[in-house]
């Protein structure tokens, strides 16, 4: 699982955790990491929605979600935002 607390990193910039065999959910927490330009999680076994609290990455640029088959829903609307 990615864990909760990586909302407590606030200056992380990149998190690239491609193909490591990650289950669980995307934690809503990531949208405290106000420096995140790239999210890159594809790969794994991540499932459920992607939050909306991305949405408060004003920074974020790239986001890899792909070859995630058990992500259900639509992209945010927050992100188009971005």
């Amino acid at each position: 699982n990615i864990p909760t607390e990586i909302g407590l990193l606030p200056s992380l910039e990149v998190i690239d955790f491609s193909s490591n065999n990650i289950k669980g959910s995307i934690p809503s927490q990531l949208g405290l990491c106000a420096s995140l330009i790239a999210l890159a999680i594809l790969g794994n076994m991540i499932e459920g929605y992607i939050p909306t609290e991305l949405g408060l990455c004003t920074s974020l640029e790239l986001i890899d979600v792909s070859y995630n088959f058990k992500l259900i829903g639509e992209v945010p609307s927050e992100l188009g935002a971005l």
